[in-house]
């Protein structure tokens, strides 16, 4: 009978104990172990177990029921191993106590039957509400296509597999709802329980429990980026925290349900420009795969399923026939009569939402306090409105903006704790609803808030936002304000913020040291990335003397819980000189770091022997090779990579042993070729053939193809010929023909390996007559590689179906394929392409898309097109927001000549946070020198003694 995998604690003591007593006792069968007890003449055992009772004590994943009956099997098998039965029985007898007692996170999910706990939307009311009935709590539910995909996943958590769905969708879109909707499955299972992490802050509870999750758990994570996107360091240790939780198999299955706005989804997953730090890496990592489109309305079948589910649900019956373009979830969550409530509000109510609605966007947290709204809204004010106000304007705005909307929440409501037990507030807090905090994030995108606005966040911000607020502050010129947000944030020791403040008052006044001084008195080294960037920005400044004093302080007080801090910490040391402070962080950092991560574990050993700190590397090897975990491959792999690197074989010797005590589970062909690479540099023949082995003639297509060159290259390497040729006769025979992406990489990787009569075979199977024109960028590539090899008239083929028939609305990817067709050569699909006027179909608020397509025109010389695309006003329609595209089209509109665009885009960019973009392309940098006020005028000079 197997070891059954449980989660570390009291419980996988017991099963340890039960099962190192079950093999000293030579592995009996269950019939023996029955017939021992029953035959037990000892007066000792009070329990008498079934066959059945015996099976689930040794071999379940749970706490067995009766304490007398796991003694009792512990005591028998005690006596047949010969084994003190007395020592054996007192263990087994305290462990069981100790794993019944242990708390298990969440709740039973047939006791959880309140929806509005889990943050789903009331519903409105309307007046037949008689009508309903009283399990009606919720609209009658009608699945759409995304219920289809929550529902796989649900799944695979039924079927014993942990799993993680992020629903990805705007507010009021039913995201909660549906995951909600997604447990009853679980439910109809039983022994499921569902742990929702909140108190008292969501990452904090997260942290406090997550080791404590169990098998058969859902993790409710509505509002995702409250977990993964916070400003104290926590988000990227909730996200580790979870991606351990979903790999370990001992706490399978667990599900993890979360929601995000695609404006979330994209800070948490985009990569970071090349150099750039990455803060989101481990929210990336845990998120990637997992996201679930939810669209914003109903339409086709699910519109029509509404309309048949609508007669038996009065709210149905109103959404359905007042709400407008399908915007059902929106009509129920009561969005119209929020927009309604916004937009007939007293101008008091309007001045606190305009404040919150400001705040929020800019990078306030969720709880507002009422004295940063109270101060922020008469800045909103004319003179005459604020003169026309009773003394009580303040109630008098607060209830009308906390009045239910058809019971749904108000715009702006108060916050009261939810729990006895959960910690007090120190202030009274304010909460916007949702629907008008991404309303306001659109509608007031290029609103530069008054200077009243500034000075309440100043006084009355929460003090975990006053970087994030400064750094908004600074985006939009205003420097004073983001000095003063900024000073008081280094105030409460963020190195961050210390660092942004360091480098503005330098740019203004390069020889005063005092704010070098007042930062490196302040910081607090806990974290070690805001360190690392006020460490830099002192070197480059030429702040030496209060460099060296950092250095000291991070040399022996960092935290050491990641490796690629600490990589980063000692590079920036050596870098700038300290080389004491680098070895005194290297001793620390070989004992002491985290080997939870193997590839980062190997980062940093290579980056200090790299960095002249060879005997601490080894120090490190040493910890690696018996400690690292061994469950993320490709980690691993770096590891052993990097232990052959540095010299250390003996360590790289223990850690392939490991690596190899039990079946290695490869995932990816790049994994395979990397072990294959290894193994076969180090002599290993023998692993090498094993690894071989387990690589079937289809990984290639699961892999989507990637790495397939650099594999068949190795199998040549280590000799396997036929494998290679077998692997690529598979792939060019069977890659799927309608997947861009995928037919890429494999014509990519047999043409890159030179496996010619593979190519030929794959392009014998005509995949330009079967690959969709659309989306354009994989097409184009597919285009582009097929004219490289010579496939002439496929590309021909390919090329007129894609100017005749692709979309025209991605303006990236017309301006990619526009390109491609004119460098093979295919002139009169390129006029084909542009007679169907791209610039009238494309989406004018995609400004890479705008840029990329108009310098593809320019380049074509289609100035007809160009002009076409101007009168469309794209300067005025662009979205405005911190990527490159507004910035690209900027240069780009002033390349082609067209300044009056060119001078409108401009105006639009400093409010809405592309201050510096603006200050480059107009060269106002001499005039804007120390910012700009709200009203948009140079400030006058200011320096540290204005700030408080």
């Amino acid at each position: 009978m197997p070891r059954p995998l449980v989660p570390a604690g009291p419980l996988r003591e017991l099963k340890d104990l039960l099962h190192e007593l079950y093999l000293a006792a030579g592995e009996p069968s269950l019939d023996s172990i029955k017939a021992a007890i029953d035959q037990d003449e000892h007066e000792d055992l009070s329990g008498a177990p079934s066959r059945d009772t015996i099976r689930r004590v040794l071999g379940d994943r749970t706490v067995p029921p009766s304490q007398a009956n796991t003694v009792a099997v512990a005591m028998v098998l005690a006596r047949m191993a010969r084994w003190d039965a007395a020592d054996a029985a007192g263990r087994a007898r305290q462990l069981w106590m100790r794993a019944r007692t242990v708390p298990t996170p969440g709740t039973p999910l047939e006791q959880v039957d309140d929806p509005f706990a889990l943050e789903v939307h009331r519903p409105v009311q309307v007046d037949d509400d008689a009508q309903i009935p009283s399990q009606g709590r919720l609209p009658v539910y009608v699945p759409r296509e995304h219920d289809a995909a929550l529902a796989q996943v649900v799944g695979r958590a039924v079927g014993g597999i942990s799993a993680m769905a992020v629903l990805v969708g705007g507010s009021s879109t039913g995201k909660p709802r549906a995951c909600w909707e997604a447990l009853r499955p679980l439910r109809q299972a039983g022994g499921w329980r569902l742990w929702h992490f909140y108190d008292p802050t969501r990452p904090e509870a997260a942290l406090e429990t997550m080791e404590q999750v169990g098998p058969f758990t859902v993790v409710w994570l509505n509002e995702t980026q409250f977990y993964l996107h916070t400003h104290d360091g926590t988000g990227p240790k909730v996200a580790a925290g979870l991606r351990s939780l979903l790999a370990d198999p001992a706490r399978a299955p667990v599900l993890v349900l979360g929601t995000l706005w695609p404006e979330h989804w994209d800070t948490l997953t985009r990569a970071p420009a090349a150099g750039s730090d990455d803060p989101h890496a481990a929210a990336r990592a845990v998120l990637s795969g997992s996201d679930i489109e939810v669209p914003a309305a109903f339409t086709g079948q699910a519109l029509h399923d509404l309309r048949q589910a609508a007669g038996d649900d009065p709210r149905l019956r109103r959404a359905a026939e007042h709400a407008e373009d399908g915007h059902i979830t929106q009509y129920l969550a009561g969005v119209p009569e929020l927009l309604r409530r916004y937009r007939l509000a007293t101008p008091a109510a309007r001045a606190l939402i305009h404040a919150a609605m400001d705040a929020r966007r800019l990078g306030h947290r969720r709880a507002l306090p009422l004295d940063l709204l109270a101060a922020a809204a008469p800045a909103y004010l004319t003179d005459t409105e604020w003169d026309l106000l009773d003394d009580d304007w303040l109630e008098q705005a607060l209830a009308y903006t906390a009045a239910p909307c058809h019971g749904a929440r108000g715009p702006l409501t108060r916050i009261r704790p939810r729990t006895p037990g959960t910690k007090q507030r120190t202030a009274t807090v304010y909460l916007l609803t949702d629907f008008l905090d991404q309303y306001g994030r659109q509608e007031r995108s290029e609103h530069l808030p008054p200077l009243g606005f500034w000075n309440a966040l100043t006084a009355y911000a929460d003090p975990g936002d006053l970087y994030t607020l400064g750094k908004a502050a600074y985006d939009r010129g205003l420097y004073r304000a983001a000095a003063q947000m900024l000073k008081n944030a280094t105030a409460q020791g963020d190195g961050e913020a210390a660092s942004l403040l360091v480098r503005i008052l330098h740019q203004l006044h390069p020889d005063d040291p005092r704010p070098a001084r007042y930062s490196v008195a302040r910081v607090a080294v806990d974290d070690p990335w805001a360190t690392r960037h006020l460490l830099d920005s002192l070197n480059k400044l030429g702040s030496s003397e209060q460099a060296v004093d950092l250095s000291d302080q991070v040399a022996t007080a960092a935290p050491l819980n990641d490796p690629l801090e600490a990589a980063s910490l000692f590079r920036v040391l050596r870098e700038s000189g300290a080389h004491e402070p680098a070895r005194v962080l290297a001793d620390r950092t070989a004992v002491h770091v985290s080997l939870e991560h193997p590839g980062r574990t190997s980062l940093l050993m290579a980056t200090m022997h790299k960095g002249g700190a060879a005997e601490q590397a080894t120090i490190l090897a040493d910890r690696a090779a018996v400690h690292a975990p061994l469950d993320h491959i490709p980690g691993v792999l770096a590891l052993l990579r990097d232990l052959h690197d540095i010299g250390a074989d003996q360590q790289a010797t223990t850690l392939r042993t490991r690596l190899f005590a039990a079946p290695v589970s490869l995932k990816t062909l790049r994994d395979a070729t990397e072990l294959l690479r290894i193994l076969h540099d180090a002599g290993l023949d023998e692993q090498v053939m094993t690894v071989l082995a387990q690589i079937p003639n289809d990984f290639a297509l699961r892999d989507d193809a990637s790495g397939l060159a650099a594999m068949l290259a190795m199998m040549r390497r280590v000799g396997a010929d036929e494998r290679a040729e077998a692997l690529a006769d598979h792939c060019a025979a069977h890659v799927a023909l309608d997947k861009a992406a995928m037919l890429f990489e494999a014509l990519h990787g047999l043409r890159e390996a030179g496996a010619d009569e593979q190519v030929a075979a794959l392009l014998a199977r005509d995949p330009a007559a079967h690959l969709p024109v659309d989306p354009l960028w994989p097409m184009t590539a597919v285009l582009e590689i097929m004219a490289e090899i010579g496939a002439e008239q496929q590309a021909a083929a390919l090329a007129a179906r894609a100017a005749a028939q692709a979309l025209l609305d991605d303006g990236g990817g017309v301006a990619h394929l526009l390109d491609s067709l004119r460098e093979i050569g295919a002139e009169e699909q390129a006029a084909v392409l542009l007679a169907r006027d791209p610039g009238v179909r494309l989406r004018l608020d995609d400004g890479f898309g705008i840029a990329t397509l108009l310098n593809s025109l320019h380049r074509a010389g289609a100035d007809e097109q160009i002009a076409v695309l101007l009168s469309r006003d794209p300067a005025n329609h662009v979205l405005i927001s911190g990527n490159t595209g507004p910035t690209m089209l900027l240069r780009n509109l002033h390349e082609i000549g067209a300044q009056e665009q060119f001078a409108v885009l401009a105006e639009r960019m400093p409010a809405a946070g592309l201050f510096h973009e603006f200050l480059e392309a107009c060269d106002h940098q001499a005039r804007y020198t120390f910012g700009r006020d709200p009203g948009g005028r140079p400030a006058e000079r200011w320096g540290w003694d204005d700030l408080d």
